[in-house]
């Protein structure tokens, strides 16, 4: 507090000497003005301040100012007029010319003890000159230190020459104000200096505590501007001891004066050297001060931010449940937070603060995973976060999830691990039902679907015979039917063709599901296969008078790498529905554009009554009819769609829709093009022969896919490449556990080739996360794109041979593997 009232104080003296140096000069010229005597003189035996000098303090207090106001423009011009006040009158002493600036302004009417009527003292006019340089180059010179050293010694010589003329009229020493026969300074002349002087050396230093906290080399001003003024001073004070004091002429010195003169300068240098340490010492406590207060006020933010830190460190740990620990790999010793202990059902103390004991409650099972999880994390820098089991008191076991650091010292050995543990048995019993579940909903859909093409096969047969012998009665010639009669037969083959179509799909859909379908890749020119589709679409569009618009060019070239077959089968579904679902004497649109992505976009839009919004999420499930007309849901078997999904995702694109209600619908399907080579297509060649395989297989195509297609948005991609890395190790787990009920021979190797894939990958995906540079989204693509072909056309392909007649085991040790 007294360290700011003390800057305060400092930086407020220039302004105020520069104020009061210019209301003494207004008050003098006002005196000689309204003639005064009391305003100019202050007594009648001493010398009057004329009206120049009064002038020039004017000037000069302007110019300081301007200086402290930051206005150097006037500050230069007020600082010009008072140095050429001074400058002329020591001119005209100097060379004994007449300049007629004497009495410019003001006939002076008060002569006392003035050698030329209105010119000021020879001492006032070198006070003026020296105080003008000063300022002028406080506003001229750019260099902080610089400027600060010339304003400050310039303003001890100005303090220096109005103190020994205010100390000569105080002691009755006129040689001390006086300069030879010529015109003596006034008193309030030698006390606006006294000012003047001490304004400027304070403006010099009005950055003193910033010099000083930034240990400038302009904070020795101080010391330096004390010695200059003391020794200035007693110089001045002894020469005017030397000098007669009645007259001011040369007459000789009496011993006494000349050994007064001598003690006042030895005495004045002792002084000066005493003021100049006893300044130096002031300024180096003030530096320890700063710097001893810096360093308290950073130490109590430093203090106050480690305390908040450590409370919303203690908050956010709260917040999470998990325990912490810290690890001393030199003594093994280990630190755990109450957290810990309660999560295992100790007490605060109960839990010994030992590795090897804390080693004892693992799982028999888990010990290894433990240990070689550590290892590769000190060893090769690998990420330390596994999954294990361990003893509670009571002897249950839960499931922890354990992550962690290392940390180095300079010689880069691990000295520390630490991190936290989680509670996550819940977790894991949630992902073992959920495992169960889908297991279960897996097991569930293939009994279906070995139930509906089951089912399909034996309905068929049968099927087939009614409407062959349906068929026989209407064409028999012997006996033919009546009209009522050939009316009935025309019914059942009506209703028995429109439920084999039925069938047909049912049993196309359930190999669908089954990944059972063949699929058959080439290059397919799309504009062919949609015209040729829009051909036989034709005639159930006349019916109802639609129009049926293809605005896709002949000569677009959009050939796609697909099963042309099946894309015949997706656009064939699309146009009937538009043709089921339209409006009498509407309209069909069928459009296509190439995509930046490397995709053809295939657009099929109506003019129907569309769909409502409640509709659209259940619209690609199986037996879902658009629309709630009865004579229409007559008409379709609900599974059109969902065939369709299922076709155009195996064949590596997607399908969606827009629609508004009463406006029509826009179905649309986006597949690859045949240069598009970052897809992916599941296809007979990629079979391996083991169900398992090639469902995990599939899988993994499909997540690829995704990544690859940017199908995603950039929210859910680093979820999907996580969803794909974990997958992997899921599917080589599987993988491996076949081999070895299988006893395949290069287990060993796989296993290390399944390890390399893992490590690369996970260091793509790390430099991926860091940045989300679109680069290594293609370089981890890449990666598993060409490196998962080779691996299952000549690695994987081998593992089918020695899976014959395994199956039973397969699917048991694959049920039982977590």
């Amino acid at each position: 507090m007294a360290h700011g009232r003390f800057k305060f104080i400092a930086g407020s003296i220039p302004i105020i000497a520069g104020l009061i140096s210019f209301l003494l000069g207004l008050v003098v010229i006002s005196g000689w003005y309204s003639h005064q005597p009391v305003l100019i003189q202050i007594l009648p035996q001493f010398v009057a301040m004329q009206f120049n000098t009064a002038l020039g303090f004017v000037c000069s207090g302007l110019a300081l100012i301007y200086i402290f106001q930051k206005n150097p423009y006037l500050a230069a011009l007020s600082s010009i007029l008072a140095l050429l006040i001074g400058a002329l009158t020591g001119f005209q002493y100097l060379s004994g010319i007449d300049l007629y600036i004497d009495q410019l302004f003001m006939d002076h009417y008060i002569t006392t003890k003035t050698s030329h009527p209105g010119r000021m003292a020879p001492n006032t006019a070198l006070c003026f000159v020296i105080s003008g340089i000063g300022m002028l180059i406080s506003v001229t010179v750019k260099d902080f230190q610089r400027r600060n050293w010339v304003m400050s010694i310039l303003g001890s010589i100005v303090l220096g020459l109005g103190l020994i003329a205010v100390f000569g009229y105080v002691f009755a020493l006129p040689t001390a104000y006086g300069w030879m026969s010529y015109t003596r300074m006034a008193i309030h002349t030698a006390s606006g200096f006294s000012i003047l002087g001490i304004g400027m050396i304070f403006m010099a230093r009005k950055d003193i505590f910033i010099a000083m906290e930034m240990k400038d080399q302009s904070s020795y001003l101080w010391p330096i501007s004390g010695v200059i003024f003391t020794f200035f001073f007693a110089y001045l004070l002894s020469r005017a001891l030397e000098v007669n004091d009645s007259d001011l002429v040369n007459l000789e010195v009496t011993p006494i004066l000349k050994l007064a003169s001598e003690v006042v300068l030895i005495f004045g240098l002792i002084m000066g050297v005493l003021l100049g340490i006893t300044l130096w010492l002031n300024r180096s406590l003030s530096l320890r001060a700063v710097e001893a207060e810096t360093l308290a006020q950073r130490l109590r933010k430093e203090e106050t931010a480690l305390k908040e830190s450590k409370q919303r460190y203690q908050r956010a740990i709260a917040g999470t449940n998990d325990g912490i620990w810290e690890l001393n790999l030199k003594n093994n010793y280990i630190f755990y937070s109450p957290r810990v202990a309660e999560i295992l059902g100790y007490g605060p103390d109960e839990l010994l603060p030992d590795r090897e004991a804390f080693r004892t409650l693992y799982h028999p099972d888990d010990k290894e995973k433990v240990l070689t999880n550590i290892q590769d994390h000190l060893q090769y820098d690998k990420p330390c976060d596994f999954e294990f089991r361990i003893r509670k008191k009571n002897g249950e076991y839960i499931w922890l999830q354990a992550k962690g650091n290392s940390v180095r010292n300079q010689d880069g050995q691990h000295t520390y691990m630490a991190g936290s543990i989680t509670d996550i048995s819940e977790r894991k019993l949630n992902q073992d039902k959920l495992r169960e579940a889908k297991e279960e909903a897996e097991f569930a859909n293939l009994t279906k679907s070995e139930f509906l093409a089951s089912m399909s096969h034996e309905l068929r047969t049968p099927l087939n015979a009614v409407l062959g012998f349906a068929q026989m009665l209407q064409y028999n010639p012997r006996e033919e039917l009546s009209a009522k009669q050939n009316e009935y037969v025309e019914n059942i083959l009506t209703g028995g063709n429109h439920l084999l179509n039925l069938i047909n799909e049912i049993l196309d859909l359930s190999q669908i599901e089954a990944d059972q379908a063949t699929i058959f890749l080439e290059e397919v020119d799309a504009g062919e296969v949609i015209k040729n589709c829009v051909v036989q679409i034709s005639p159930l569009a006349a019916e109802r008078k639609l129009k049926v618009v293809n605005r896709i060019k002949t000569d677009s070239n959009d050939l796609l790498r697909t099963d042309q077959m099946r894309l015949e089968q997706i656009i064939i579904n699309l146009l009937s529905n538009a043709v089921k679902y339209n409006r009498d004497g509407g309209t069909i649109t069928i459009d296509c554009q190439q995509t930046k992505t490397g995709f053809l976009h295939i657009s099929v839009a109506d003019t129907g009554t569309g769909i409502s919004d409640k509709d659209h999420a259940n619209i690609f499930n199986m037996f879902q009819r658009l629309g709630s007309n009865s004579e229409i849901a007559q008409e379709g078997t609900g599974i059109g769609l969902s065939i369709c999904k299922l076709l155009t995702e195996q064949l590596g694109g997607r399908i969606d829709f827009e629609s508004e209600k009463g406006e029509g619908s826009t179905f649309w399907i986006e597949l690859p093009l045949a240069s598009n080579k970052e897809i992916l297509i599941w296809s007979d060649n990629l079979r391996v022969g083991v169900d398992a395989i090639d469902k995990d297989h599939q899988v993994i195509i499909a997540l690829n896919n995704k990544i690859s297609s940017s199908f995603c948005d950039q929210e859910n991609l680093n979820d999907i490449i996580m969803e794909l890395i974990k997958y992997a190790q899921y599917h080589f787990r599987r993988e491996e556990a076949i081999m070895e009920v299988c006893d395949y021979p290069e287990l060993k190797e796989h296993r290390e080739l399944h390890q390399k894939l893992v490590a690369k990958v996970n260091r793509l995906a790390e430099d991926w996360s860091k940045n989300n540079d679109p680069e290594m989204q293609h370089q981890l693509c890449h990666f598993l794109r060409e490196w998962w072909m080779g691996h299952i056309m000549k690695v994987d392909v081998d593992i089918a041979q020695y899976a014959k007649g395994k199956s039973q085991e397969i699917r048991l040790i694959l049920k039982n593997l977590k």
